[in-house]
């Protein structure tokens, strides 16, 4: 039934957009960068959408949702604040940005770095000259924290946390610079699609993960998108204070079962996924 619900999504988003989306499925090949981002960004969205859709069937009701950098758009979208083709209009504009900034050679990439906590990171950023071309996009946890900038500075910092003692450095080959100023210059383009989109008030509140507040109401949810792109996620502090509340159960919407588990703190909480429901089938497994 996943795989069915997945199928039917993926030819509304079709009739919108007309890319080829079950044909990138087949063969991870379509006519322009813009398109290829489009595709692999908008497949996730609906595998995030079904996991979602699958939790409820199954009466898991969440409190909140929490959306990861871009993941705030699906949270809107499985809130009920927007609609389908509102998700797609969205995730297409971040596409354009980025295939924008890859035409004019803007060489952008993020990365991940495990075992040093944020103060090292800033650290190394500094005293390797970079603080004008790597910024800190997240701090997920105490120790694992994602940079952003440059590319080449991005990899210079991802080389020098090795040799500080990072357990793991990689760069993530997103080719931008999300969640620093550094892309201004191209996310116009996005910011007039956040400004065009008609917002509902959420089914279900959104946890900001910038001021740790619930939100619900169509302006807040605008102007947190607005906010979104170029802003540094307080990912760590977001689950510290749902930690503190008393909601320790979370569910990730990720298809492949694995992101984020490690950004959760407390030993009493629990991290579900969607092989943790009951009746879980493994359709999902065929479009991951």
């Amino acid at each position: 039934m996943q795989l069915i619900r997945f199928n039917e999504l993926v030819r509304k988003v079709q009739n919108y957009t007309n890319v080829n989306l079950s044909g990138y499925l087949e063969n991870n090949i379509l006519p322009d960068v813009t398109q290829t981002i489009y595709s692999q960004a908008m497949l996730t969205c609906i595998s995030n959408y079904v996991v979602y859709d699958e939790c409820i069937k199954n009466a898991v009701y969440p409190d909140c949702l929490m959306g990861y950098s871009l993941g705030l758009t699906n949270a809107l979208y499985c809130s009920g604040s927007i609609t389908l083709r509102d998700l797609s209009d969205l995730t297409y504009s971040v596409a354009r940005c980025i295939g924008n900034s890859v035409k004019e050679c803007a060489f952008f990439d993020m990365g991940t770095i495990i075992g040093l906590d944020m103060e090292d990171v800033k650290k190394l950023i500094t005293e390797n000259n970079c603080s004008q071309y790597v910024f800190i996009a997240s701090e997920n946890s105490e120790y694992f924290i994602v940079i952003s900038g440059l590319r080449e500075y991005v990899e210079i910092i991802l080389d020098k946390a090795i040799s500080a003692g990072a357990l793991k450095a990689k760069a993530l080959k997103t080719n931008f610079a999300f969640h620093t100023h550094m892309i201004d210059k191209y996310i116009d383009d996005f910011y007039c699609t956040v400004e065009n989109v008609n917002y509902s008030d959420t089914r279900v509140p959104i946890m900001s993960i910038y001021t740790q507040k619930l939100i619900c109401k169509a302006d807040e949810l605008r102007e947190e998108l607005r906010k979104n792109i170029v802003s540094c996620m307080k990912w760590r502090k977001t689950v510290e204070c749902i930690e503190n509340t008393s909601t320790a159960e979370f569910w990730d919407m990720s298809p492949d079962c694995s992101n984020k588990k490690s950004t959760v703190l407390k030993s009493n909480s629990v991290f579900n996924t969607l092989k943790s429901l009951e009746n879980y089938k493994t359709d999902m497994e065929e479009i991951i």
